[in-house]
Formats: C-alpha cells, structure tokens, sequence
C-alpha cells in the first residue's frame, strides 16, 4: 500500500515527507521509510517533551542540526528499552 501512494505522489510529480507524532518506535519506522525510497523531502517529527519517544529506545533519537542517523541493525535497528515497555503495558 505505501509503495502505491508514494508511487502515485512520484507519478503526478508531487513530493512526499512522512510526517510522526509519536513514538521513537513510529518516528525511527517513517525515518527508514523516507531511507529506502530516496526521494522524500524531510521527516517531520514532534520535538516536544515525549516520555514515548525520549525513554522507549536504548539508544534514543539524536538530531545534529536537521539531521537524524537512520540506525542500522537487525529490523528497524533500534532496542526498546524492556522496563519501559513493561510499564508502558500495565
């Protein structure tokens, strides 16, 4: 289905730029997203306090300028955090 829009977008000459509010899980997911296909125009993701985006992640989501790593590794390339999670459960 993704592959679908972005071609459509492609097709009638358009841009694409995911955009996230939510979790570092949803933000890293759209960042290899925009990775794979090449051609997007940015990530636009939520920069305010977010206890889903700042605790979830081992290793959390580190901007340099405009700029986000796109994390390497087994699936989406990032660990979650199980205490985390455990609470995010209950």
């Amino acid at each position: 289905m993704t592959r679908r829009v972005i071609q459509a977008v492609r097709d009638g000459r358009r841009q694409w730029a995911p955009h996230d509010f939510g979790s570092a899980v949803s933000i890293i997911a759209a960042l290899h997203l925009l990775a794979a296909f090449g051609d997007g125009l940015m990530l636009e993701f939520d920069v305010n306090p977010n206890p889903l985006r700042e605790n979830l992640l081992t290793d959390p989501i580190i901007r340099r300028g405009d700029l986000v790593q796109v994390p390497e590794g087994f699936d989406l390339g990032i660990e979650l955090r199980d205490k985390v999670v455990t609470q995010l459960c209950l």
